[in-house]
């Protein structure tokens, strides 16, 4: 299979996996970002009103209203705070989002917005045909980047090399889930932007045609639109073929010679951005404008750089691990410098700046999703060294292509662990990633890893108990429930934002065991347990004066009856909960454990039964 049909093969599997994880009778948009760059459309095309977020908040509505989310109807109020994706300035609203992608949905939009009412669909910008071209219109710009990424590597490689390293960008990484399962995000569009850049970039310097170099400088204005942070893809068309001092001096001297091209260049460069300025100048009244303001920055004195490349809290590396052979394969660059130099200036100062946000690990997603944006770049050293395994001996080479393959279908099996509502890498870790990688559903081992983040025992040897709580002697307490009792005679209410009666004691109280277990039975009877943030916590804290040595809580909502939810839960039914949590090795006799239940909600929680085990 050459490397065009290892193209058209990417393309077919990327179709039939649009069509599987959409459910295209009612599938929605989305909330956040991808709400906020498509926002442009309807509000000029439709509503004639960049101003009525509004409006457009109601129209979106009322299709959401088409299904129900975890039992949950959305109403144009219940959606406020998630759709209005933009600050008030001055009475005027802003969206956060610049407008790049919104241009580049546009034939798709306008496609959809012609058929919508042929078909029998309204035409207000979020009916089904809308959202099926805006699924088509991300998953179209992912297989376009791969074009051009092959046409890039047929000029450095051979066609085994390049269809190898087509699979794994197409397959192996989560520009897959970018592409299918999510479409709506900014990725997949600014990875093809990247690629064409990259392409342009190659063209202009083989043969110093002018229009090559208004194709770079335009690229290089639409990728700084789409996304701002990514105007360092610009080092890749300036230090391109520089690898010493000399070939330095030779790009300042051909720059000089074209100094009336680069000029005009910059006016290519600032066309596509014209559009945001006017925006920002109708809206503001300035014509450069931070819309995010003070509510989300960057934090260049502390970048989390080890969580956003190694933590399973969508690290990059953690949920993309088939990257480390592009790390590796820089080594191999110095073989073939022309991308050299741009590589060893891009990657750590954009990894710096990306994980400098306050959101490092960029919440909505499988894996660090900025990154898919340098994947065009990456695949070089990348196909570097897949060169270099080629030439292995085949005890060497079959093993490393066997784990290359695997990581694939991980990849694969992970994006439909998404779909499936099974993985949420947000909030991920270690324990629970391994926990539940061979399931297609959750189960109760799998939400307390999730709530954990750490693994349990397996055998652990009961010691014995140190704390049973009954309720059975609190008929006096006002929070006492002796209609509804999980066990006895008497349940307890815990109030809304506080705390059970609760276990304190020391290490000494546990004589040398390693474990701690608490357990308690609860019930639930709020109707509306959706969000993940506000549910109850059976909490165990370890402490040393006012330093927690080990705090640990699991959710209880989601984990009584049917236990197969991160999101949501049974309400109306007992059950127990009880985890593990390992006392640390440098723990003192003197230091503290407190154990309870915490309502961190509105939604008081009925329990029963609250025990603290040594193991």
């Amino acid at each position: 299979m050459n490397s065009k049909k290892t193209l058209l093969f990417i393309a077919v599997f990327y179709g039939c996996s649009l069509l599987f994880f959409h459910n295209w009778g009612d599938y929605l948009l989305g909330n956040g970002d991808s709400f906020g760059y498509y926002n442009y459309l309807p509000a000029f095309f439709i509503h004639h009103d960049l101003t009525d977020a509004e409006g457009r908040q109601t129209a979106y509505a009322r299709h959401r209203n088409q299904s129900q989310h975890d039992g949950e109807t959305f109403t144009p109020e219940d959606l406020k705070p998630h759709m209005l994706v933009g600050a008030n300035y001055k009475g005027h609203y802003v969206n956060y989002y610049t407008c790049g992608v919104a241009v580049l949905q546009t034939p798709f939009f306008g496609a959809a917005h012609v058929l919508a009412k042929p078909l029998g669909y309204k035409t207000d910008g979020y009916s089904l045909p809308y959202r099926m071209g805006l699924a088509i219109s991300g998953c179209f710009y992912g297989l376009l980047g791969l074009f051009f990424l092959r046409k890039i590597l047929r000029g450095l490689f051979d066609e085994t090399t390049t269809r190898i390293a087509l699979l794994i960008v197409g397959m192996a990484t989560n520009l897959y889930y970018f592409s299918t399962y999510n479409p709506f995000m900014a990725h997949s569009y600014l990875f093809c932007l990247v690629a064409i850049l990259m392409w342009a970039t190659i063209r202009f310097y083989n043969a110093f045609e002018r229009r090559y170099l208004f194709v770079i400088a335009f690229l290089g204005g639409f990728i700084s639109l789409t996304r701002p942070t990514d105007a360092l893809f610009l080092v890749i068309p300036f230090f391109y073929k520089v690898y010493s001092w000399r070939t330095l001096k030779e790009r300042m001297r051909l720059i000089w010679s074209l100094k009336l091209d680069f000029l005009i260049a910059t006016f290519f460069f600032i066309l596509p951005i014209v559009p945001q300025l006017f925006y920002w100048k109708l809206q503001t009244g300035h014509w450069i404008f931070n819309s995010y303001g003070e509510l989300f920055k960057f934090d260049f004195a502390h970048p989390e750089l080890k969580r956003g490349l190694f933590y399973f809290r969508n690290g990059w590396l953690a949920y993309t691990p088939v990257m480390y052979f592009a790390l590796l394969g820089i080594v191999f660059l110095l073989k073939k410098r022309d991308f050299l130099v741009p590589i060893l200036l891009f990657l750590p100062i954009y990894c710096f700046v990306i994980y400098s946000w306050w959101c490092w690990n960029y919440i909505n997603g499988l894996g660090s999703r900025p990154m898919i944006d340098a994947y065009a770049l990456l695949a070089i050293p990348l196909s570097m060294s897949v060169d270099f395994i080629r030439k292995l001996p085949i005890w060497g080479r079959f093993p490393v292509f066997s784990l290359v393959g695997l990581l694939g279908l991980v990849n694969i099996w992970q994006t439909q662990q998404t779909n499936l509502t099974v993985l949420f890498s947000e909030d991920g870790s270690l324990p629970y990633v391994w926990n539940i990688l061979p399931k297609a559903k959750l189960d109760y081992s799998a939400l307390v890893a999730f709530d954990l983040q750490m693994f349990q025992p397996s055998n652990p040897t009961f010691v014995k108990t140190i704390y049973s709580n009954t309720f059975e002697d609190s008929t006096a307490s006002p929070n006492a429930v002796k209609t509804n009792a999980g066990n006895g005679s008497v349940s307890y209410k815990v109030p809304a934002q506080a705390y059970s009666p609760t276990y304190n004691g020391t290490i000494a109280d546990f004589e040398g065991a390693k474990w701690v277990r608490i357990s308690v039975k609860a019930f639930s009877p709020r109707n509306n347990i959706y969000e993940l943030y506000q549910k109850s916590m059976l909490v165990v804290d370890i402490k040393r004066g006012d330093t927690s040595l080990e705090w640990r809580g699991v959710r209880l909502e989601n984990k009584l009856g049917d236990a197969d939810k991160i999101r949501g839960g049974t309400t109306n039914i007992w059950g127990e909960v009880s985890y593990f949590v390992k006392i640390p090795s440098d723990a003192r006799p003197t230091d503290r454990v407190g154990c309870c239940v915490w309502c961190n909600n509105t939604y008081p929680i009925i329990i029963d039964d609250l025990k603290v085990e040594a193991y």
